[in-house]
């Protein structure tokens, strides 16, 4: 993803947190070098959250891999759904590799549907 002839490691659905009423899984990517994972990139892909008596939450990403003419050849691009209490929305930002950091930075969302 970083760069041609180099892999990466993409996983999805990681279960970060679990309880009553809520549930978040994660997006990762992992770089591979000497043998060792090293994670460049931590998002949220499904939060599911209905507290008692509150407002619920169920929110959902897709992760693409875009290509790019920078010195790179892919970006990230993140859709991210949300439904508060029967409202949606749907925002998009994307994640750029920045070498000096070492890992994808994300852009600020933009509003898609409003």
């Amino acid at each position: 993803m970083r760069r041609l002839g180099l892999d990466d490691l993409l996983v999805h659905h990681v279960c970060e947190a679990h309880g009553t009423d809520y549930l978040q899984q994660d997006f990762q990517v992992f770089t591979i070098a000497g043998g060792k994972l090293d994670m460049v990139l931590d998002a949220e892909e499904v939060i599911v959250a209905s507290p008692h008596g509150g407002r619920e939450l169920v929110q959902r990403s897709q992760f693409v891999a875009v290509p790019t003419k920078r010195s790179h050849p892919y970006d990230i691009e993140e859709t991210r759904s949300a439904t508060l209490n029967g409202k949606l929305t749907v925002q998009r930002r994307l994640y750029r590799w920045a070498a000096s950091r070492g890992r994808y930075i994300p852009s600020s969302f933009v509003g898609v549907v409003d």
